[in-house]
């Protein structure tokens, strides 16, 4: 480049620099004979058009704020403030009232050794017949010593079926039994809570909730949001 803009300032060149030149100025003119080339051919062969240096500049400028556009859009929604939901605590227990039955544990694993009256039950319950239901569990509560899960779902129909008074009765016994028993502790918990405060005894629902929360687990969250809204209606 320099001897190129020496040659063009008429600067007197030596004769090898002379020649160096222009082998300099044949290269460059061959390589832009074969750009131009090149192009016309890719637009008379293949119809592609290579855009000049500028419009690559704009194309790329556009591209870049389109992106910048778009991710302030981005941030904007993200630092928008969430809605938070806030309802009030019969809000709340009907939500959990409304939730799909508590699924029976024999259905659900498919069990098959079962006697009769408890694989009716079972049809019953999964069908949501819980007045079908109560119907065949007290019988099996009448023919012989009860188990634990015979207990548990005929406190969770009559819980269904509105009955919150028998159904506490159940769950409660549950609690005693879970001393040597802890099968369906938390669950039992739970909807014991829930026919609680259907009664309108958020006292002794409290405690429940409370457990269920520290547990960190299955419903820990829905038992936090009861509980805040209990703390929130009683100030």
């Amino acid at each position: 480049m320099k001897l190129i803009n020496q040659y063009k300032k008429n600067v007197p060149l030596t004769p090898e620099e002379l020649e160096q030149i222009s082998e300099q100025l044949i290269v460059a003119g061959l390589d832009d004979a074969q750009k131009k080339e090149w192009s016309k051919k890719l637009v008379e062969d293949h119809g592609i058009y290579r855009p000049s240096d500028k419009q690559l500049k704009k194309r790329s400028l556009r591209l870049l704020q389109i992106a910048a556009g778009a991710a302030l859009f981005i941030a904007i929604l993200l630092c928008l403030p969430r809605k938070e939901k806030n309802l009030s605590l019969h809000a709340l227990l009907k939500e959990q009232l409304q939730a799909d039955a508590f699924p029976h544990i024999s259905s659900r694993k498919g069990e098959a050794k079962m006697d009769e009256w408890r694989e009716k039950f079972v049809q019953a319950y999964a069908s949501d017949d819980f007045k079908g239901a109560i119907a065949l569990g007290e019988q099996i509560a009448q023919m012989g010593p009860a188990t634990i899960d015979d207990h548990f779902f005929l406190g969770l129909s009559y819980f269904y079926d509105g009955q919150m008074d028998k159904a506490i009765a159940l769950f409660l016994k549950i609690e005693q039994l879970a001393e040597s028993n802890e099968r369906f502790k938390l669950e039992n918990r739970w909807f014991l809570s829930l026919a609680y405060l259907q009664t309108e005894a958020s006292t002794e629902a409290k405690p429940l909730l409370e457990y269920i929360a520290r547990n960190q687990g299955w419903k820990s969250q829905d038992a936090a949001a009861l509980l805040h809204q209990i703390s929130k209606e009683n100030q």
